[in-house]
């Protein structure tokens, strides 16, 4: 892995830590309840699985695919 992709694979972790931190925070004003969506656009593969839901797109010949995984 490149530095690049080291510094990203970290910036990404530390925002997840960071949405899982408000999640679980019960001080005001920073409540989960406060947020409608919460949305992460990766295109790191192995980072994908931190989300639950998740909206994928995929390339194809014939055009884009998406997939919504709940």
């Amino acid at each position: 892995m490149t530095k690049k992709n080291n510094k990203g694979i970290r910036t990404a972790l530390w925002a997840i830590a960071a949405i899982n931190a408000i999640a679980q925070s019960k001080r005001r004003p920073w409540r989960i309840a406060d947020f409608a969506c919460i949305l992460t656009v990766t295109h790191m593969p192995h980072l994908k699985e931190a989300f639950q839901a998740r909206i994928e797109v995929n390339k194809t010949q014939s055009g884009s695919q998406v997939r919504l995984l709940i």
